[in-house]
């Protein structure tokens, strides 16, 4: 196989972007795609050896899988191991139980498996998991599990047949994912079968360049790199991805790997010194990236300040050199690598599959250390139970009935609550995102009716929804059936509505602030035109009666690791300004509200959040995170909404 250093290159372009989005850069917010670039380099890469081995009568599957052994598993490993004692110290038992329960996930190439069953790759919980990004690693992986069979079976009729049945197959694994981000939009991003294709487009190079020299079309090329880069900037967590969209940045890869031959301006960038370094390193450097980001965020009181993240990007690199000089290349080296047979390659490896695997189960079945970290830290002991109790409130209550809960609205969801309609009458409903999760949880604890029914996501606020919300589809029929709720409430987080002059949005604009420290309330201005969009929204459900807007919650954006320092008898107050800038907004939307058919219900005034007393009482923690509320504290403020007006006005009450 004859090296190409533009592909190098291309790596950079992978990785970079990456690490950058991870680090919470909004430029390159897009950043993601570089895990798409990844893949199509992969099949590539990896199709052509299979090819090479193929036609000179030499593929092995052990011979390939000893490759990737070599590849893949000493720099993982190492990172793995490096990550331990980081866990042991700053991971709460609940967190080393998920912690341990990736690295067993990890050992055996199923962590987007679990990832999946977990939570959304942007949710905020996924930017303390050290080990989130090991979930591209499972899928290539289960790709080759089945890939080097299939060449094997399909090469002896000809690379035609291999090519079409290729190109098949990836077609199909595109329509699934365009399906996938409107249905299951995790299931979408996580798993093999909608991302097979992007490794598909790689293979589909490898067979169309195989015997032939890369073209240079300097026109095509600059624009698969423009693609690429356009991606990175443009795209965001709003993206539905993978889908069509991914053609962007898979497609500009393709067009660097067929067009990118030597003499073209894309291939004289690519293969600068230190790009194709950056690339050779790329590895290692994706590996080290996300745990450095994760820890930093763990052991923050408050969120890592960008000039940390992004001396954290540059460490990242750092440890890239030295994990691939150390630990990649003298397990790759030839003539004489380490483990020089393919026996001792297998035996090493099991070894160490097994050790990881041990090490997970430790830390499942002591409950995440628990007894260890308690006898360690008596004093935190007492606060970790009333913040493990509150963590509960995450989860949506069901009866496994006509009470319950989902994320996302389909036809089968639709048919269920007319089914439900029929048998209990008219019922409750609340939507939007993590919010209304809070809210639901609420109205099913204090409400006796037989029929509560919660839609809600994280990030499905209807100004900015995140990738797979379908909050459009409810309303339109909510329009159509509006029979089936006497009472629907709306709500979600105010800081989406929020920004700063500077350009922070998100929950960063208050929890980069520590919790002793005041804010400037005339830094903060909300954003007119995302409360439009949400009024304008809402009137999808075509006036029904029973609709109200719940405003935005005062969020106290206390951390965790602050509870834990301070303990549960602390005199837990606001951060100076920050009641300011909620009641700020909260004005903003009732003054934009005045002319809207649906009612809007200032939160802050009905529940009239006082501090200490409404965040814990040492007995209870009312608040599982910074701007959520656990299962009691669902209670204590559902109670005082449905007390205020307008909703008695419009609506029964249970």
């Amino acid at each position: 196989m004859q090296y190409r250093p533009e592909i190098d290159g291309l790596r950079a372009v992978a990785v970079l972007p990456v690490i950058l989005f991870h680090a919470g850069f909004e430029l390159f917010s897009g950043g993601y795609v570089g895990v798409d670039v990844f893949f199509v380099i992969s099949g590539y890469l990896i199709t052509t050896i299979l090819i090479d081995d193929l036609e000179r009568g030499r593929f092995s599957l052990r011979r390939f899988y000893e490759r990737r052994a070599r590849r893949i598993l000493p720099a993982l490993f190492f990172m793995m191991l490096c990550c331990l004692p980081f866990a042991w110290m700053w991971m709460l038992p609940a967190q080393f139980k998920d912690f341990s329960h990736a690295f067993i996930a990890v050992g055996v190439f199923a962590s987007n498996i679990l990832f999946w069953q977990q939570s959304g790759y942007f949710a905020p919980a996924a930017e303390e998991n050290p080990l989130l990004h090991t979930w591209s690693l499972a899928v290539e992986e289960q790709f080759y599990i089945g890939f080097p069979i299939l060449m094997l079976i399909a090469w002896r009729f000809g690379r035609n047949p291999v090519f079409w049945t290729v190109a098949g197959l990836s077609l199909l694994s595109l329509m699934l994912a365009e399906w996938g981000w409107r249905n299951a939009p995790d299931a979408n991003f996580y798993l093999l079968p909608t991302r097979a294709w992007e490794l598909g487009a790689g293979a589909l190079c490898a067979l169309w360049l195989h015997g032939r020299t890369p073209r240079a079309r300097p026109l095509l090329s600059g624009l698969g790199l423009g693609l690429i880069m356009m991606s990175v900037l443009v795209y965001d967590a709003a993206t539905p991805f993978p889908s069509l969209y991914a053609l962007a940045p898979v497609g500009g890869a393709v067009l660097i790997v067929l067009y990118g031959g030597a003499g073209t301006l894309t291939a004289r960038l690519l293969s600068g010194r230190l790009v194709v370094g950056i690339g050779l390193i790329s590895y290692s450097a994706y590996l080290w990236h996300q745990p450095l980001f994760a820890f930093a965020r763990l052991h923050s009181q408050m969120h890592p300040a960008p000039e940390l993240m992004a001396l954290l990007a540059a460490c990242a690199l750092g440890l890239a050199w030295l994990s691939w000089r150390y630990v990649e290349l003298p397990f790759r080296r030839r003539p004489r690598p380490a483990l020089p047979t393919q026996r001792s390659v297998f035996a090493a490896s099991g070894i160490a599959t097994a050790a990881v695997l041990a090490i997970g189960l430790f830390g499942h079945v002591t409950d995440g250390r628990e007894t260890i970290w308690r006898s360690a830290n008596p004093d935190l002991a007492h606060m970790h139970d009333l913040f493990t109790e509150a963590w509960r409130g995450r989860i949506p209550l069901e009866d496994g009935d006509c009470r319950f809960h989902v994320a996302v609205f389909t036809p089968e969801i639709a048919a269920r609550l007319r089914d439900c309609h029929a048998r209990h009458g008219p019922g409750q409903a609340v939507f939007g995102d993590s919010h209304a999760r809070d809210l639901y949880n609420g109205v099913y604890q204090v409400s006796d009716d037989t029929f509560v029914f919660g839609l809600s996501q994280g990030g499905c606020e209807l100004n900015a929804p995140a990738i797979g919300c379908r909050h459009e589809v409810f309303l339109r029929f909510v329009a159509d059936s509006p029979q089936t709720f006497t009472r629907i409430l709306y709500t979600q987080a105010g800081f989406h509505l929020l920004g700063k002059g500077n350009g922070e949005a998100g929950r960063e604009i208050f929890a980069a602030t520590h919790e002793d420290l005041a804010l400037a309330p005339e830094a903060y201005a909300a954003n007119g035109a995302d409360i439009a969009m949400v009024r304008d929204a809402l009137a999808l459900a075509g006036g029904h009666p029973g609709l109200v807007w719940i405003g935005p919650r005062i969020e106290p954006h206390i951390g965790n690791g602050y509870l834990l320092d301070k303990g549960c008898a602390h005199p837990y107050r606001l951060r100076p300004g920050l009641a300011e800038v909620f009641t700020m907004l909260d004005g903003e939307i009732t003054r934009r509200m005045q002319d809207s058919p649906v009612p809007y219900l200032s939160q802050i005034a009905a529940t009239g959040l006082t501090l200490p007393e409404d965040f814990t009482d040492c007995t209870t923690l009312y608040w599982r995170d910074g701007d959520h509320w656990g299962y009691a504290g669902a209670v204590r403020f559902t109670e005082r909404l449905l007390a205020a007006p307008p909703i008695p006005d419009h609506a029964r009450l249970q």
